[in-house]
């Protein structure tokens, strides 16, 4: 309750500013995006924006501060923030951020900035306030340096109030590797029953590697110990066997015998070779037997200064390795059963765990 006043006392200035978006973009370039403030104060801002935002989600503000002087280079702030509203706009959406955390002494510069423009505004003039709510009164107080010294202790107590950005990211990292390691364990623990039948799986030159099934699993965690009564799920692993339950043995003439060593090595499938050369000391043919089975894995590890996860994995629906870095509120029911179809080879995408903007 305290915070909410904390944060409802910080007077709301109606001006447009210049401001840039940075979202996070885990598979690529971050996406940047160019608007404007609908009203500012210390505690946070309202935007215009072309694309809705997810409530909770985190994004990095550049505030461009508008010029005052002729010749004065513009100022750049910045701050990271969090959606707290989204609403319809025309054009695009409304949004509602708070700030979380600025770099360097942006803070104290955007105080400075709002203690000038309250102390500007005539007396009879109230600040804008959200939506919904009546305007505060204007203290007879009110002037430049006692404006600034008013915002930036509001804004003090505001922060103090509210949790560490870090400590937030490390629970949604844990929470999202705790359904992870739920969904794939019991997964697991079910497949080791049915033990259904793989396809996808092929080596070229060899056309009996085929008939796979689902042979063994292990689901298991890596937890953070905090306090002998609390930990931070930290790393989740799923690796399994499948196996045609038969010995491969195939012939392959000597120029083509240096691929396939490669490609049994790199899936980590274990074999022995009987080599046959010509008169002439040159390697004729080579014989491979190696068991028809495929070692795979699935990793979920989760970093707590980005508040990411990734997620690797290897001969998982077909042969090779994969990585990607997850948005941890993508970590769903529904994006774990789409990215259980593609551990059994059913669908070859998993586009839900691969959103970026939840």
């Amino acid at each position: 309750m305290e915070k909410n006043d904390n944060r409802r006392k910080s007077r709301r200035h109606s001006t447009q500013w210049k401001v840039a978006l940075v979202l996070d973009n885990p598979d690529g370039e971050p996406v940047v995006l160019h608007t404007h403030t609908v009203d500012l104060s210390l505690g946070g801002m309202a935007i215009v924006s072309e694309r809705d935002q997810q409530k909770d989600t985190d994004i990095t503000v550049l505030l461009v501060q508008p010029i005052q002087r002729t010749g004065e280079q513009p100022k750049v702030l910045k701050a990271r923030a969090r959606v707290m509203s989204s609403a319809p706009y025309d054009p695009g959406h409304r949004l509602g951020l708070r700030f979380i955390e600025w770099t360097d002494d942006n803070l104290q510069m955007f105080a400075r900035v709002l203690g000038a423009i309250e102390a500007a505004r005539p007396r009879d003039m109230p600040a804008a306030a959200p939506a919904g709510t009546s305007p505060e009164p204007v203290s007879s107080n009110t002037g430049g340096r006692l404006a600034q010294l008013r915002e930036l202790a509001q804004a003090k107590l505001a922060a103090q109030n509210q949790s560490n950005p870090r400590d937030n990211a490390e629970e949604r990292v844990s929470e999202a590797l705790r359904r992870a390691y739920e969904y794939l364990k019991e997964f697991s623990d079910q497949l080791s029953v049915v033990k259904p039948a793989f396809k996808g799986y092929s080596i070229l030159g060899v056309p009996d590697f085929s008939g796979l099934v689902w042979d063994v699993g292990r689901t298991d965690y890596r937890r953070k110990d905090l306090t002998p009564t609390k930990w931070l799920y930290e790393r989740v692993t799923l690796g399994y066997r499948l196996s045609g339950n038969k010995q491969i043995r195939v012939a392959i003439d000597g120029a083509r015998s240096a691929r396939l060593k490669q490609i049994l090595a790199e899936n980590k499938i274990q074999f022995t070779v009987q080599e046959v050369r010509n008169d002439r000391g040159a390697l004729d043919r080579v014989t491979f037997e190696f068991p028809c089975e495929v070692t795979a894995s699935v990793m979920l590890e989760g970093n707590f200064e980005t508040g990411r996860i990734l997620l690797r994995v290897s001969n998982v629906g077909h042969f090779g390795t994969l990585e990607h870095r997850l948005a941890p509120e993508a970590v769903t029911e529904e994006a774990l059963e789409e990215f259980a179809g593609y551990i059994l080879g059913e669908n070859h995408r998993m586009d839900l765990l691969l959103r970026a903007g939840v």
